[in-house]
């Protein structure tokens, strides 16, 4: 089971618990906001750049009580 498919099933059953929450995927965050998609993006330092942006939007909906399970890869 990859880290995706893991997060997808925290998510599932969570939500069963609490309607509010939200799965966040790093992929998607990327494709919605059309931004970072050239190679040099997917460079170490446009991970992090991309990492940190999720973690900020993360946290925002936290703030406002939503739960949220967040797919993204993790950067040493």
């Amino acid at each position: 089971m990859n880290a995706f498919a893991i997060g997808k099933c925290v998510y599932e059953e969570w939500k069963k618990h609490e309607p509010n929450t939200v799965l966040v995927d790093g992929d998607e965050i990327r494709e919605i906001f059309a931004q970072d998609n050239s190679g040099s993006d997917y460079s170490i330092e446009g991970r992090r750049k991309n990492a940190e942006r999720i973690k900020q939007l993360c946290a925002w909906l936290d703030r406002q009580g939503i739960n949220v399970v967040c797919n993204i890869l993790l950067l040493f």
